[in-house]
C-alpha cells in the first residue's frame, strides 16, 4: 500500500484589508507517494485566483474549495471561480461549506452576480458541487 501524507501550504496570509499578503487561504494536498492526490483550497478570497497563479497553480490544479464563512475576504473570489470553471474549464468546482450557510451563500452574497435565468442557472448548485461538511462529521 502506498504511503499517504498531507502538506498544507499558505496561499495568503493577509488580512481582511490586505494590501500586500493576499487574503487568508491555504492550499491543503493530500499525497500517495510522491504525487498529489487532492488538493482542496481553504478559502477563496479576493484574491485567491492571483496568489495561486503565483505559486503555479491554477484552478484546474484545485480539486475543491472549503469555505468557513461568509466573510469577503474569504468568500470574495468564488464568483470568479464559478465563471470560470463553467465557461472555461466546463466543470463544476467541489464547494466544502457548512450547511447552515449554502442558502446565504447563494441569496446573501452570489446570486446578484451568478443568476443567469435565460440559460435556467438558478441557484448555487448550478454553479457548483455542494459538500455540506456536517456529513463529514457526524
Amino acid at each position: 500500500m502506498a504511503q499517504q501524507s498531507l502538506s498544507i501550504q499558505m496561499i495568503g496570509t493577509g488580512s481582511a484589508f490586505t494590501t500586500q499578503f493576499y487574503h487568508t487561504s491555504l492550499l491543503v494536498r493530500i499525497h500517495e507517494s510522491t504525487e498529489d492526490q487532492f488538493r482542496l483550497l481553504v478559502e477563496c478570497g479576493p484574491t485567491a485566483l492571483r496568489a495561486l497563479s503565483e505559486q503555479g497553480l491554477s484552478l484546474k490544479d484545485i480539486n475543491g474549495i472549503f469555505i468557513t464563512h461568509l466573510h469577503n475576504d474569504r468568500i470574495g473570489g468564488l464568483e470568479e471561480v464559478a465563471n470560470k470553471c463553467r465557461y472555461e474549464l466546463k466543470k463544476k468546482m467541489k464547494l466544502y461549506v457548512p450547511a447552515d450557510l449554502v442558502n446565504p451563500l447563494w441569496y446573501q452574497c452570489l446570486r446578484a452576480g451568478l443568476e443567469v435565468s435565460s440559460e435556467g442557472v438558478n441557484t448555487l448548485r448550478d454553479w457548483f458541487d455542494i459538500y455540506p461538511v456536517e456529513q463529514f462529521f457526524n
